[in-house]
């Protein structure tokens, strides 16, 4: 997806390659043919035997086995949406956030895997959380692969967690620096050396050095402080000591309770007592946390539901071509929506998409089950039609649509279109198809033909305005981060802050 200089969502998609006028003026007939027909089907008619009639229609070339299989994949999708659908909305009543709840599910499915490759796979969608969970199970494992039982871990762990959260935030801002854990070879310390240094990645220079110093009480720490010779050497500190601390020195030593680059970018900070209960933890179970990592990707998941929908692709194209039909709302495809019982609709705007994908009509890049997106395109239309009506305002949209993202992500991977064993090779596959560029506009397509059928071809236009209040939001979201994959760090606003808090 494209985020403007100005930090606004680029929605300039209606002529994408290989699904222009030419190919939505194809598609929106089989739309409009194919879900009346499933409108007028008798009631005796099941879901299942209305699309093997309704794809063996459209694709005779197709075995009754293939056809048959086709339909089952498409009612499957839909089923584990609508179930996750559900469960998406009962975490929301619960108190969870989209991404923590994406997070979760993550944690849910990694269950047992081992700890590093899960790092490996997962960390790729961002590199400084990736090289942050590698350099943490150097700190937390010994050579043979094992749980280090070293009574004095938690130190290590604190100037990893220190190092890695830096690196994070680091990242976040486009910061030059880097902060790195200084572990000799052969884990051998050195009397006085320097546990944590900043350099400039431009130059590989150690701008800044670090010694950790993580006790339980601040005159413990300053016992150790004064241990040894640390000329040149900043103190970085348990949260909540550092002012007492620093009365026990008059030479001006810096002092804190985080590491900092020259540029501003500081570390989060740790209490002694977490750090130790982690190491405990760890210990004990043998497991490494790992939920940094994956509430980042929940982030960027949901951002790219809300980005997806602020993007407007193809509304002005679609309100021509659908002002040429002359579309009137129909009051079954309208109720159906408004009620809930959409299941149905789904299932023949599932059929669509394959029929369109196997006719040619969609462009080859959207690749074979493209029937999954049909629930998060109804769902989609339904979160604008509540927006347009003022049931919602646009906040809400944006949450809901952030919501939509992080089910589309978790149905994937249930049904394992997402596995934690692929996710780090197919980091856009991880992401809805929808914000594509080609996916949104056959989304967009497939949604506002369905709109229109529903409410009428004016809903284009009001989709439209809807797109730009939307957009407003979530350019608050996007501004300065360049595209979803860098990161979600630079968000702003109270919306903002309480959405991700």
């Amino acid at each position: 997806m494209d985020i403007n200089n100005d930090g606004s969502i680029s929605n300039d998609f209606q002529n994408v390659e290989g699904f222009g006028e030419e190919e939505i003026r194809k598609f929106v007939p089989l739309i409009q043919k194919t879900v009346t027909s499933y409108t007028n089907k008798s009631d005796d008619v099941t879901d299942e035997n209305w699309l093997n009639k309704t794809l063996s229609e459209n694709l005779p070339n197709k075995s009754a086995e293939e056809i048959s299989s086709m339909s089952q994949d498409i009612l499957t999708n839909i089923s584990h949406f609508d179930k996750t659908w559900q469960e998406a909305h009962q975490a929301r009543v619960d108190g969870l956030k989209p991404h923590e709840w994406v997070a979760n599910k993550i944690q849910e499915a990694a269950a047992g895997m081992n700890a590093q490759k899960y790092g490996e796979r997962i960390g790729n969608l961002y590199a400084a959380y990736k090289q942050g969970n590698e350099e943490m199970m150097k700190t937390i494992l010994t050579k043979n692969g094992t749980i280090n039982m070293n009574p004095n871990l938690d130190g290590f762990i604190a100037e990893q967690k220190l190092v890695n959260s830096f690196n994070i935030n680091a990242a976040k801002s486009n910061s030059i620096y880097e902060a790195r854990v200084l572990r000799p070879e052969g884990n051998t310390y050195g009397k006085n050396s320097v546990d944590i240094g900043i350099y400039d990645k431009t130059t590989n220079k150690l701008v800044r050095r670090y010694q950790a110093k993580f006790y339980s009480t601040p005159e413990t720490t300053t016992n150790a402080c004064k241990s040894n010779n640390y000329t040149g050497q900043r103190f970085v500190v348990s949260e909540g000591q550092s002012e007492s601390v620093k009365k026990n020195f008059s030479d001006g030593r810096s002092i804190d309770e985080y590491i900092e680059s020259p540029d501003g970018v500081r570390s989060d900070s740790f209490r002694k007592e977490d750090v130790k209960n982690l190491q405990e933890e760890i210990q004990t179970t043998g497991n490494i946390p790992q939920e940094n990592l994956a509430l980042e990707l929940g982030k960027q998941v949901a951002f790219a539901g809300a980005a997806g929908a602020a993007m407007g692709a193809g509304v002005h194209v679609m309100s021509k071509i659908l002002s040429d039909e002359k579309i009137e709302a129909d009051e079954v495809i309208c109720a159906a929506l408004k009620s809930g019982a959409d299941s149905g609709i789904k299932a023949a705007v599932g059929g669509v998409l394959e029929i369109a994908a196997n006719k040619g009509i969609l462009p080859s890049v959207i690749g074979k089950g493209i029937s999954k997106f049909a629930g998060p395109i109804v769902e989609g239309l339904k979160i604008f039609g509540d927006f347009i009506t003022g049931e919602i305002d646009g906040e809400e949209a944006v949450e809901r649509f952030m919501w939509l993202g992080a089910t589309t992500f978790v149905t994937d991977m249930v049904l394992g279109s997402v596995s934690i064993a692929s996710i780090g090779s197919a980091v856009m596959a991880a992401l809805p198809v929808l914000c594509s560029p080609v996916g949104l506009a056959v989304g967009a397509a497939a949604g506002l033909t369905l709109g229109a059928m529903a409410f009428g071809s004016e809903i284009c236009d009001a989709i439209g305005s809807a797109c730009e209040t939307i957009g407003g939001i979530v350019s608050d979201i996007g501004s300065g981060i360049g595209s979803v994959v860098e990161g979600i760090g630079s968000a702003i606003g109270s919306f903002v802050d309480w959405l991700f808090g």
